[in-house]
């Protein structure tokens, strides 16, 4: 729960579907029963084939203080820390630092916090996403474009383009169960194109609670959505389409999370992690093959797309890194494409893990062993190990 993390934002906004055209979910493309048996793990070596250790370079320039998102696209690694370093910035696939994309400052191509960024890989442009609903534009070059501001009273922390579409995820602290949660919105001019999905798909939770992007597979195609308490995965194209449902009995309810009402958030988070509901599927990756993800204080899961099987587990063995290991904060996949998954491991856990190879318990030749044990971890970039999947 420590790692977990989640923001407050208040804000006295509203926004309303029935000014937009909206859409609702009718059938799922599979769908995942969360009430079978359980095993103590899953094997990483079932999924994947080996693993690339890949070593950000730490200088002035780059110094990152933590990894809130990343995605890899086209030779670059695009990290975004938003705390402490506060900005966007690009690595080679060999960790080489290239360049940082704008700046903190109120002037052409600067911003003031990045809350958010997206790729259009077919037009090669990178968007960030702003305070105060500002949408900034550059080529992936690093060259500053425009800036769009979106005109909605809701507050937009996450974006995401697929195929030249721009969707935006919708937060108001006030709204009521059949207000909308996601847009399309108009690059050109900031306007709102279409609204999909309503509160009452994410069981009314109102609070920004939050862990991770809710956009996954964020080069993907197409793309998907899921906020923390919704049943379904949906895919973002031309339309929002149902992608994977969610089934079980102990799924939470709109009736759990009106229970909470009341409580600050953060008390009513601790119940929620006190509690035996299942909620939150973050750490999503799909290949061709197969779906893995993890339901947020629970428990691991597995779909095999071909058969329909279900395997759901504690955790990830990582035997593909340790000989033997219940720690799965070294497959805590952040990001994933056609060939694999990346689990960015922050700096603070390096040190342990050079204590697991100094006790032999690291598989004898893992990629870069001899310099991850040079690094020196008081003062270094987080690295970010690749799965490759079988």
């Amino acid at each position: 729960m420590k790692y977990l993390v989640f923001y407050l934002l208040l804000s006295m906004m509203v926004i309303s579907c029935s000014d937009q055209q909206t859409q609702t979910l009718n059938g799922a493309r599979y769908i995942i029963d969360l009430d079978g048996q359980k095993e103590s793990s899953v094997p990483l070596s079932s999924m994947f084939k080996n693993v690339k250790t890949i070593i950000l370079e730490t200088n002035e320039q780059c110094l990152i203080g933590r990894i809130d998102e990343f995605q890899v696209f086209d030779g670059g690694i695009y990290v975004l820390d938003r705390q402490i370093a506060k900005g966007l910035f690009v690595f080679d696939t060999n960790g080489r630092f290239v360049r940082k994309i704008g700046r903190i400052g109120k002037g052409p191509g600067e911003y003031t916090r990045i809350d958010d960024f997206t790729l259009d890989a077919d037009n090669r442009f990178i968007f960030l996403c702003d305070q105060f609903n500002r949408i900034h534009k550059y080529r992936l070059d690093g060259t500053y474009i425009n800036t769009v501001t979106v005109q909605t009273r809701a507050t937009i922390r996450y974006i995401q383009c697929y195929r030249g579409r721009m969707y935006a995820d919708l937060f108001s602290a006030e709204c009521a169960p059949d207000d909308c949660i996601l847009a399309e919105i108009d690059v050109n001019n900031g306007n709102i194109r279409s609204q999909h999905l309503h509160l009452k798909d994410n069981n009314g939770w109102v609070l920004p609670l939050s862990s991770g992007s809710v956009f996954k597979s964020r080069l993907g195609h197409p793309p998907k959505y899921a906020r923390l308490f919704m049943h379904n995965i949906v895919t973002v194209d031309e339309t929002v389409s149902p992608y994977i449902e969610l089934k079980s009995q102990n799924l939470i309810s709109e009736e759990d999370i009106k229970e909470l009402a009341g409580g600050t958030i953060t008390n009513q988070f601790e119940a929620l992690a006190r509690g035996p509901k299942f909620w939150g599927l973050i750490n999503f990756v799909e290949s061709n093959d197969f779906v893995v993800f993890k339901m947020l204080t629970s428990f691991v899961v597995v779909f095999k797309k071909k058969s329909g099987e279900v395997i759901l587990a504690d955790y990830l063995n990582n035997d593909i890194i340790f000989k033997n290991s219940d720690n799965d904060w070294y497959s805590r996949f952040g990001f994933s494409d056609a060939h694999g998954a990346y689990a960015a491991i922050p700096s603070s856990l390096l040190d342990d893990f050079q204590a697991s190879v100094r006790n032999n318990e690291v598989r004898p030749g893992l990629d870069k062993i001899d310099q991850l044990m040079q690094l020196d971890v008081a003062s270094c970039n987080p690295v970010i190990f690749f799965y490759g999947f079988t």
